[in-house]
């Protein structure tokens, strides 16, 4: 009788606490994290070059106050700063064309990515002209917040002479 009581204990004891919970998702491999990041980076240049929605552009950086981005050695830091800066050009932009030269992609940890982006770059202003024709250069490093990738830290640089 004792045996059967302290089964009907322990099923008691493991209802009251409810189902199991569930078990972490698998993993990412690395490619698959790498490929999960080249989307969101092919939309930040899509969004960029398009020159339709720099809100929606700005919602790429995260939402933390190190945010920076360095541009040809100038420091823009937190989402206002990066705003300021960019803001007026992208609305004096047309639109972009780009031509990758070499991208790569480097997985940090599963929640930190690294991209290298050089391109080549053909900006036309809202007049219709070519304010732009060069290399750009670009590295991000993007974290995964909230189940989001997101810009934490990023450079661009450019050669002083238009080619």
């Amino acid at each position: 009788m004792r045996t059967l009581s302290a089964v009907v204990v322990l099923l008691l004891v493991a209802a009251c606490q409810g189902p199991a919970p569930d078990p972490p998702p698998p993993e990412m491999t690395e490619a698959e994290i790498a490929a999960e990041v080249e989307a969101v980076s092919d939309d930040w240049w899509a969004t960029w070059s398009a020159a339709e929605d720099f809100d929606g552009w700005m919602t790429f950086f995260a939402d933390d106050p190190e945010v920076l981005w360095i541009n040809d050695a100038e420091p823009f830091i937190g989402r206002a700063g990066i705003d300021a800066a960019f803001r007026p050009g992208y609305e004096n932009m047309q639109g972009q064309e780009n031509t990758p030269i070499e991208w790569r992609t480097i997985v940090i940890a599963p929640d930190v990515v690294c991209t290298v982006r050089i391109t080549h770059i053909v900006q036309t202003d809202i007049a219709g002209n070519t304010t732009y024709d060069h290399r750009f250069a670009e590295t991000i490093v993007w974290v995964k917040r909230d189940g989001e990738w997101k810009v934490l830290v990023g450079h661009g640089s450019s050669p002083n002479e238009i080619m």
